[in-house]
C-alpha cells in the first residue's frame, strides 16, 4: 500500500522576506530581491549585484558565540526550520527515531572556507580556526537541524548543485513512502554570495552583468537574457505520512541537462514515472537561454518519439515481424 504524504509546515528566509508569509506576499506583488551587494565590497568584480537575505541578524537568533561558529548557510537553515516546526505543530519528542532530516545545498560553507583561506595567507596556519571544517562541510546544516530538533531518524545531505533542495524534498518524500520515517524535515539553504563564487560564475559567463538594473537582471526566458543573479536563503518544509488526509501527488524534477542524449534518457525515465500523474512538467535551468530551450525541446520531442516507437513495436499475441525480431524494443 502506498503511503500518503502531505506537507504540514514551511519556513522561508529569502531575499524577499524573513518568513514564508512575507516572502510569498512580496512574490505575489512582483517584487525582486536583487540589489547591489552589501555584504562585502564588490569593487573589481564584473558582477556587483546579488539577491541577499536582508535584515537577518544571526546574533539575535543564536547569540554572539554560537553565531560565530555557524556558517551562514547553516544559520539560515536553522531559522527556517524553527518557523516550519512552529507552523507544523509537530512534537519530535513523541517519536524521535521516526523523524528524519534531508537537507540540500549546492556548496555548503564556502564563506567560511574563503575567510579562513585569507587567515592562512595573512597570519599563518596556526591562526586557522578549528571550526573551519565543521563550518564548511555541506552536511553540517542537516546535522545541526537534527541536533536542534532531537531527530534521530534518517539524516542526510544532497549536494546536487541548483537541484539540491528539490533532490532533498524528493528523497524525503520517498523515505516516507518506503516506511523508513513518519516525518521528514526537507529543504535547502545557500549562502554563496562571496567574492570567489561570484568571480567564478562570472568567469563562465553565467551571471548577469546588469549592475545598473538589478531588479530586472534576472529574466530566465527573455531573448536578451545575459545570465542569472546569484542569491541566498533557506527554505524548509515538513513532510509527514497521512493515513486519511489528501494524497500528495508526486512531483519529479529534471535536473540540469548537459547534453541532448543524456537529457533524452532522463526525460524518458521521468515520463515513465509520471504515467499515473495527469500532468507532465519539465523545468529548465541553463546558463544560456537559447541553447537551453533548444536542447530541452529536442530532448523532450526525442523522448516522446522513442516511447511512441517502442510501444508500436509491441504486437498482440506475440506476433512480431522479421524486422521487429532483429530490433527488439528497449526497456524503459
Amino acid at each position: 500500500m502506498t503511503r500518503r504524504v502531505v506537507i504540514t509546515g514551511a519556513g522561508v528566509l529569502s531575499p524577499l522576506g524573513l518568513t514564508a508569509a512575507a516572502s510569498w506576499e512580496q512574490l505575489l506583488a512582483g517584487q525582486s530581491g536583487a540589489a547591489a551587494i552589501s555584504g562585502f565590497d564588490p569593487t573589481g568584480l564584473p558582477v556587483r549585484i546579488a539577491a541577499e537575505v536582508k535584515g537577518f541578524d544571526p546574533v539575535a537568533h543564536f547569540g554572539r558565540y554560537r553565531a560565530k561558529h555557524l556558517d551562514r548557510f547553516t544559520q539560515l537553515a536553522l531559522v527556517a526550520v524553527t518557523e516550519a516546526i512552529t507552523q507544523s505543530g509537530i512534537d519530535v519528542a513523541e517519536a524521535p527515531f521516526r523523524v528524519g532530516v534531508l537537507w540540500g545545498t549546492g556548496i555548503g560553507g564556502i564563506g567560511s572556507l574563503e575567510a579562513q583561506f585569507h587567515v592562512l595567507q595573512d597570519k599563518g596556519a596556526e591562526k586557522v580556526s578549528p571550526y573551519m571544517c565543521p563550518m564548511m562541510i555541506p552536511n553540517m546544516a542537516a546535522g545541526e537541524i537534527a541536533m536542534q530538533l532531537g531527530a534521530m531518524g534518517p539524516s542526510s545531505c544532497t549536494v546536487t548543485a541548483c537541484a539540491a533542495s528539490a533532490s532533498a524534498i524528493g528523497d524525503g518524500f520517498e523515505l516516507i513512502r518506503a516506511g523508513r520515517a513518519d516525518v521528514i524535515v526537507a529543504g535547502g539553504s545557500e549562502a554563496a554570495i562571496t567574492p570567489i563564487c561570484l568571480a567564478g560564475f562570472a568567469a563562465m559567463k553565467a551571471l548577469s552583468i546588469r549592475n545598473d538594473d538589478p531588479e530586472h537582471a534576472s529574466r530566465p526566458f527573455d531573448a536578451t537574457r545575459d545570465g542569472f543573479v546569484a542569491g541566498e536563503g533557506g527554505q524548509r518544509s515538513f513532510w509527514r505520512n497521512a493515513a486519511t488526509l489528501l494524497r500528495a501527488v508526486p512531483r519529479f524534477w529534471v535536473r540540469s541537462l548537459a547534453m541532448v542524449p543524456r537529457a533524452t534518457r532522463i526525460i524518458r525515465r521521468h515520463l515513465t514515472l509520471r504515467e499515473r500523474a495527469p500532468r507532465k512538467r519539465f523545468g529548465s535551468h541553463w546558463p544560456r537561454p537559447r541553447l537551453g530551450r533548444l536542447r530541452l525541446a529536442i530532448s523532450t520531442h526525442t523522448a516522446r518519439q522513442r516511447r511512441t516507437t517502442t510501444r508500436s513495436r509491441r504486437w498482440p499475441c506475440g506476433q512480431r515481424s522479421e524486422a521487429a525480431s532483429r530490433c527488439p524494443p528497449r526497456n524503459l
